[in-house]
């Protein structure tokens, strides 16, 4: 019988072994909570910020917490007691970034944003709750919101099948999915 070869992705070993690497690094997250000084977290080369921060809170259990109130910073000494920061675009690839840097001592940070709580009543998804306490960033839209409720409820209901109203003392209305909630 001929020869075979079983290659996982249907690559050959060397491109597989490129896609497959990772590297370990550490975010320091005491901003999630103070018994937390740093994680040690494992990257492949396309591992975004966002997905770092996603990893982050659902390591600790919060999806209950707006991911939008995160973002990465990474620290660099260039000199003896002068350091910069460099704020972390979502879309960042780390390891790219880890590599480019041309100064060795560096740290990423997990940073926080000042937020504004919101309560969401959420009886149509659970009957016995009435309300969830909600911290969310400027930059949070209805879609987010909507996304965390679903998952604090630990429900399959689609997103796309309910919507968020606004409240006012006189009125009410019907936001539409991509608007700012604090707008």
């Amino acid at each position: 019988s001929p020869n075979q070869r079983i290659y996982r992705h249907n690559l050959p070993q060397s491109v597989d072994k490129e896609f497959s690497r990772t590297e370990s690094i550490r975010v320091y997250a005491s901003c999630l909570r103070s018994d937390i000084e740093y994680r040690t977290i494992r990257i492949s080369k396309n591992t975004t910020a966002r997905q770092v921060i996603m990893g982050l809170l659902s390591k600790f259990k919060l999806k209950h917490v707006d991911r939008n109130m995160f973002f990465l910073t990474m620290e660099v000494t260039l000199e003896k007691e002068k350091t910069t920061v460099i704020r972390i675009s979502e879309d960042d690839r780390l390891s790219e970034m880890m590599r480019c840097n041309p100064w060795q001592d560096s740290k990423l940070r997990l940073c926080s944003k000042p937020g504004v709580f919101i309560r969401v009543y959420d009886t149509v998804i659970m009957a016995d709750s009435v309300y969830k306490s909600l911290c969310i960033a400027s930059d949070t839209t209805v879609r987010d919101v909507i996304g965390i409720v679903l998952a604090c409820c630990n429900t399959a209901l689609a997103q796309d099948r309910l919507c968020l109203v606004q409240d006012m003392a006189t009125t009410r209305r019907v936001m539409e999915s991509g608007e700012y909630v604090l707008g």
